[in-house]
């Protein structure tokens, strides 16, 4: 009986879009197409927005995850809400909720920052994957530039 084991490759793709280097799942014969996890979508986003828009800089907001109980007690205490975009790129005035491409749920604490957000005259999205999040900077710099 042979172990089948998740295969991870880091692929570089330097095509004219500069896309970065992803982390893809190898699919076994078995399983159908391979959906990247919001985890994936995020660290090929990041990097390539750091690579084709190095001037506007990016940074992750982690206010989900599992954490030991006593780190998550001491969060919360100093200011970490549940449902904050993940991301946001402050010269654009930009947050992106990521989630992946199929089967990303956005919670009713998300809705509510994405709501708020908007209302204080940021942009706040929920992009569904690497694709949607890229087009989404893509045309809000261009919008910028008019």
């Amino acid at each position: 009986m042979s172990k089948k084991k998740s295969v991870y490759a880091f692929i570089k793709n330097p095509d004219a879009e500069n896309k970065p280097a992803s982390v893809v799942r190898k699919p076994s014969a078995a399983s159908a197409a391979v959906i990247p996890t919001e985890h994936q979508e995020q660290v090929v986003f990041v990097q390539w927005m750091r690579l084709k828009h190095p001037a506007h800089r990016i940074f992750a907001i982690p206010s989900g995850g599992f954490r030991h109980i006593t780190t998550a007690v001491k969060l919360k205490k100093e200011g970490v809400s549940a449902g904050v975009p993940d991301m946001q790129i402050i010269s654009l005035g930009l947050f992106i909720e990521l989630k992946r491409k199929k089967g990303g749920v956005v919670s009713k604490e998300q809705r509510d920052w994405i709501e708020y957000i908007r209302g204080c005259g940021y942009i706040a999205e929920v992009c569904n994957g690497f694709d949607e999040a890229k087009q989404l900077v893509e045309k809000v710099i261009k919008d910028k530039k008019m």
